[in-house]
């Protein structure tokens, strides 16, 4: 019987061929990090009329998880973008810096940032031009310029991800895994970031969050229902905080955007609190519950870190070793095994072919044959080259071919759910297939309390 397995003998691990990126780190719910500030980072510059033509420095405080990222891991990142009507406000502001320090110590990396205000007669860039038109449509004087500030403040944030992505590797961010968070003015923004801008053929990332505090959706000007159907279904979670009395921003803003958010199937959590006003000062989010013994604030912080938990699923650990199969394929199974110290996981492909024997599959020929898989993993991803070994007889010496014949991918949603793709070129095959754990395990449901 051990004669059979003698084909991983002298399987070599595929690292120089398997894609090298650092595993992406998972926040944590409760503060496990110290945090380092760095303050007045220039990310960037703006055009501006005011007090003189030309560019005005672009400056961001940055946040960072001290210790997080010892093991390669990176960190989710966060902009978080203040209020003051486009007309004031600042990125120290200190209930913004409360949350970035707070998010920060759960491993996010999180920047704060100042953008162009009316003040500096800002001249937004040609990337958001045709946000212009819609945003200023009908308005002159005051209203005018405040609504060109806004769209320079989109140009603005728009520049602090590119420097995110750009320093990813210095800080250690994973580029693909940026939120927003902003407080009025600065929650329009964001909610135009995550909502607006595909509507206006303008590139974005997908964002993984929105975090917005009595903010709205504005674009195209004086319509609030087309406003907030920017938002599609399968656009960023959504996370709002909203006072019913606010004389700032209308209440009813918030409720189209959170009612589209439901009708597109858009994941979010509204808190409407009843009887107040609008900023910090007016709905006191560090002292008002979101539910009996949990704060606002507290379950901002949570609900981000779940947002971000769930969309980067599971981590593949030693707790997913064993059988796995194809519901609806009988007789078509998978066994795992892990090698947690050099990260290395190994498939045995129980069967493949379509019809027992060989003759009449879609693989030719008739001998003992059988498929293996292995390669590195890196988070809730294993990329693997699989090979075929032939001939052999059972319980007897006889040699052995194994050959690579493809690849193989597996992915992973949660502790008892995965999803394997395969290209076989020898054999013109390729397909993916839903995959279930056997019996439940409780070691990877240890190592990935959310992995359920």
């Amino acid at each position: 019987m051990n004669r059979i397995f003698n084909f991983l003998v002298g399987f070599s691990v595929l690292a120089t061929s398997i894609a090298t990126q650092a595993q992406t780190a998972l926040p944590s719910v409760d503060p496990l990090y110290q945090v380092v500030v760095e303050s007045a980072i220039a990310y960037g510059q703006g055009e501006v009329r005011t007090p003189t033509p030309g560019g005005k420095n672009l400056l961001l405080d940055l946040y960072r998880p001290v210790g997080a990222n010892t093991t390669g891991e990176r960190s989710p990142a966060v902009v978080i973008i203040h209020g003051g009507g486009f007309t004031g406000g600042t990125r120290t502001q200190a209930e913004l810096a409360t949350i970035a320090r707070a998010l920060a110590a759960r491993g996010f990396v999180a920047v704060s940032i100042d953008y162009r205000l009316v003040p500096d007669s800002p001249v937004p860039s040609a990337r958001v031009a045709s946000l212009v038109g819609p945003a200023t449509m009908g308005l002159s004087g005051a209203d005018l310029a405040q609504r060109t500030a806004a769209v320079a403040a989109i140009d603005d944030a728009l520049t602090s991800v590119d420097w995110l992505q750009a320093n990813a590797d210095r800080y250690n961010i994973e580029p693909t895994q940026i939120g927003l968070l902003g407080g009025s003015a600065g929650a329009i923004t964001a909610v135009h970031l995550a909502y607006v801008l595909d509507d206006y053929n303008i590139a974005a990332m997908p964002f993984s969050f929105v975090v917005d505090l009595w903010g709205a959706s504005l674009i195209p000007a004086n319509d609030p229902i087309a406003a907030a159907n920017n938002l599609e279904a399968r656009e960023p979670p959504l996370f709002v905080i909203h006072g019913t009395n606010d004389p700032t921003v209308p209440f009813a803003a918030s409720e189209l955007l959170v009612d589209r958010a439901q009708s597109q199937q858009v994941p979010h959590e509204f808190y409407p609190i009843a009887g107040a006003g609008h900023g910090f000062g007016g709905v006191t989010i560090f002292n008002l519950e979101a539910s009996p013994g949990v704060t606002l604030f507290e379950r901002l912080i949570e609900w981000t870190v779940q947002t971000v938990r769930g969309q980067r699923t599971v981590t593949i650990n030693y707790g997913m070793v064993g059988t796995w199969l194809d519901p609806a394929i009988p007789g078509q199974g998978f066994f795992f095994d892990v090698e947690p110290i050099s990260k290395t996981f190994v498939v045995s492909w129980v069967t493949y072919d379509r019809a027992a024997g060989g003759n009449g599959g879609s693989i030719p020929g008739s001998e003992q044959r059988w498929f293996t898989a292995q390669g590195r993993y890196l988070g809730n991803r294993a990329d693997l080259t699989v090979f075929q070994s032939r001939f052999g007889q059972f319980n007897r010496a006889a040699p052995v071919t194994t050959t690579p014949v493809g690849t193989m991918t597996i992915e992973f949603s949660d502790c008892d759910h995965a999803m394997l793709a395969f290209e076989l070129p020898t054999f013109n095959e390729a397909g993916t297939v839903p995959i279930a754990r056997l019996m439940p395990d409780v070691l990877c449901r240890a190592n990935n309390p959310d992995g359920n």
